[in-house]
């Protein structure tokens, strides 16, 4: 294993909690916005553009994509924790991992706070 370092809890108990919490809300975030699709057969700019500059909207996508990188981390790190055996090359790996899910949260709170 890697250690503790790059776990998000230092526990593998609230780890898998937190992993399984995650999923629930990213399986929430899927159904809302399938219901958006069906019930608007006809989107068109003005209704996408109304749902998107709604600032319940933008916090709720930033959540669900914080718990996306969260689901991501446990269990990419997990995989690096279990398949790379040289400990230099998974810490490698789990810093890369971890500067790219902050990048890409940088890169969503811009795009979204930019509507």
């Amino acid at each position: 294993m890697v250690g503790r370092l790059f776990s998000l809890t230092g526990s593998g108990f609230w780890d898998w909690v937190l992993q399984r919490v995650s999923a629930l809300v990213i399986l929430s975030y899927s159904i809302f916005m399938a219901a958006f699709f069906w019930t608007h057969p006809g989107l068109d700019y003005a209704s996408w553009m109304s749902l998107c500059t709604n600032l319940w909207f933008k916090l709720g996508t930033f959540l669900t994509f914080l718990f996306v990188v969260i689901h991501a981390w446990i269990g990419l790190w997990m995989v690096v924790g279990d398949y790379i055996h040289c400990k230099f090359l998974a810490k490698t790996i789990n810093i890369a991992l971890i500067l790219s899910y902050a990048a890409m949260l940088i890169f969503l709170a811009q795009l979204l706070w930019s509507i």
